[in-house]
C-alpha cells in the first residue's frame, strides 16, 4: 500500500509541477515579448518546444521524484515507529 500511495503522490506533483512550469514560462515569454508586437497583435506560442525542453523534463522527473521519495520516507518512518522497533529518542 505505501508503494501505491507514493507512486500516485509522484502522479500528482509531476502533474502540478508540469502545470506549474507551462503557467511559468508562458508568463515570463508573455512578457518578454509583448512589447515587441505592435497594438491588437497577437502572441502565439509553441507548445511542443516546451514540451522538448531539456529543462522541463528535468522539472518533470524531479517532481515526480521529490513526491515519490517524500511520501514513501514519510510512511516508511511513520510504519517503523509505529511498529517499536525503531526509537527516534533515545
Amino acid at each position: 500500500m505505501i508503494y501505491l500511495k507514493s507512486l500516485l503522490v509522484g502522479a500528482f506533483t509531476l502533474l502540478l509541477s508540469v502545470a506549474l512550469y507551462m503557467v511559468i514560462s508562458l508568463w515570463f515569454m508573455h512578457r518578454k515579448y509583448a512589447a515587441l508586437i505592435p497594438p491588437g497583435g497577437e502572441i502565439s506560442f509553441d507548445l511542443r518546444s516546451l514540451l522538448y525542453s531539456p529543462l522541463f523534463w528535468l522539472i518533470a522527473v524531479s517532481g515526480f521524484a521529490l513526491g515519490l521519495f517524500g511520501c514513501f520516507a514519510r510512511a516508511y518512518i511513520e510504519l517503523r515507529c509505529n511498529s517499536g522497533t525503531v526509537h527516534l529518542i533515545p
